[in-house]
């Protein structure tokens, strides 16, 4: 067990329930070199043939989000249906794969509602070999995709607590006084502890207009160089400093 992990919350903690040594050793072999060969970033954090270890990981571990390879015939207390079931109880967004050796096996996982990512049947090496493989793969590409999303949103902890924002759906920011920040989006406006300097260096679309705002500018409808203000696309007009003006003028046409 391993727990580089823990430091970088990109890395994705891979968990192998296998109570025969051989298959578990085998199928641990199969991912690591995977990830070697195409440096994802992920990492075997725990293969075990006790069941138990794996929820006793979880209880100890909030928000693993792990991806799961479990044997469905395991000889303990506890089957891989049940195991799985119960990590989706500590682990909600976990992904599950079954590798087991008898096919027939697959309805149980439909008539427990068990959500998985796939299920490999180990009688045939070249194929399980290759179903790990595109688990890995498809794995790597949801982790991309989620990572895009991440890169792209603003998190932050308001009132009625944390909740989430597009950068490109932020249209102002306004300072409301005692180290309150009113965020002006295409959702609507929510309240929050900040500081404009932060929220300015968040993205860099975000522009500090004056000491009361934050700007993006690519919510800008319209500027007015005479009275010092822009016009949102919601149609707020926001007073824009007169030594900042140039600047702004320039990050738009730019």
């Amino acid at each position: 067990m391993t727990r580089g992990w823990e430091e970088d919350d990109t890395m994705l903690p891979i968990f192998i329930c296998e109570d025969n040594t051989f298959q578990r050793q085998m199928v641990q072999k199969i991912i690591e070199n995977e990830i070697k060969l195409k440096e994802f970033p992920m990492e075997v954090v725990l293969s075990t043939g006790d069941p138990f270890e794996v929820l006793g990981f979880l209880f100890k571990t909030p928000k693993v989000n792990g991806l799961y390879f479990l044997d469905m015939e395991l000889e303990n207390l506890m089957n891989g249906v049940d195991l799985a079931r119960k990590i989706k109880e500590k682990d909600q967004f976990g992904k599950i794969i079954f590798v087991t050796g008898k096919s027939d096996l697959a309805d149980l996982i439909h008539v427990y509602k068990i959500e998985t990512m796939d299920y490999i049947v180990k009688d045939d090496l070249v194929e399980m070999v290759r179903r790990i493989k595109e688990c890995l793969e498809l794995a790597a590409h949801q982790m991309s995709n989620e990572e895009e999303v991440r890169r792209n949103t603003l998190r932050i902890k308001g009132e009625g607590g944390s909740f989430e924002v597009a950068f490109d759906d932020v249209i102002y920011f306004e300072y409301m006084g005692n180290r309150i920040i009113r965020l002006h989006s295409r959702q609507g406006r929510a309240d929050f502890e900040g500081s404009l300097k932060k929220m300015e260096s968040e993205n860099i679309n975000f522009f500090q207009s004056n000491s009361s705002f934050v700007i993006n500018v690519k919510r800008i409808k319209n500027i007015n160089g005479r009275t010092c203000e822009v016009e949102m696309e919601n149609g707020d007009f926001v007073p824009v400093a007169i030594e900042k003006l140039k600047m702004l003028l320039n990050r738009v046409e730019g």
